[in-house]
């Protein structure tokens, strides 16, 4: 197991990630979404909640490439957690 400081530094280091963003993908995200509605309505489950509309990243609002922090990936994926109430978190 790594020290404690190793992991932390590990958190801190930057990666490059690129971003790939275009009408192709919003397709196919929403056929997902579609097939995983389909299933959910199947095992008569409720409905996700899910945002109105997709679009594709414009390259204005976001580089093709541009580093990021394990750190940063955390606390984006935090937030949401953060804003359910605790009897959500888990099914």
């Amino acid at each position: 197991m790594k020290p404690t400081e190793e992991v932390l530094q590990d958190l801190t280091r930057p990666s490059n990630v690129s971003v790939h963003s275009d009408d192709a993908l919003v397709g196919k995200v929403k056929a997902a979404i579609a097939a995983d509605d389909e299933k959910r309505k199947e095992n008569e489950d409720e409905p996700l909640r899910r945002k109105p509309a997709l679009v594709p990243i414009l390259p204005t609002e976001l580089p093709r490439q541009f580093k990021v922090t394990l750190w940063d990936v955390l606390h984006t994926l935090a937030r949401p957690c953060r804003r359910r109430r605790p009897s959500e978190w888990w099914p």
